[in-house]
């Protein structure tokens, strides 16, 4: 296996990790805020988390299902891009530029062939 696609899954796999533990932070925060809106940031980055860490955990051990919950993570971050309506700062561009990189990996040949994913986007 290429030194790419190794060296690739340990910093995505710890990139994901650090992504959730952000997450559970925000939940945290959310859930002290006691008001509405706090609660719904709460919810919303609960189930974040709960993406985020089981495709970590499932790239860990390189089950298929990690390959496509990688993906939905990644979607799921460009998405939630919109809500925040061009209020972008420094800590969200990095994320962001990892998160792009993340789906990048996730897309080489190599990565593909060892999930058995076809090329889905062809």
């Amino acid at each position: 296996m290429s030194q790419v696609v190794l060296q690739g899954q340990r910093l995505t796999v710890a990139f994901l990790a650090l992504c959730c533990a952000l997450a559970l932070v925000n939940v945290v925060r959310g859930l002290f805020n006691a008001s509405q809106v706090g609660l719904l940031l709460a919810l919303a980055q609960t189930v974040f988390a709960l993406f985020t860490g089981v495709a970590a955990w499932n790239i860990f051990q390189w089950k298929k299902a990690g390959w496509y919950l990688g993906w939905i993570v990644v979607l799921q971050w460009f998405g939630s891009l919109i809500n925040l309506q061009g209020r972008v700062g420094g800590f969200t561009l990095i994320l962001t530029v990892l998160i792009a990189l993340a789906g990048i990996w996730l897309y080489l040949p190599g990565v593909r062939a060892k999930f058995e994913v076809k090329n889905v986007f062809a």
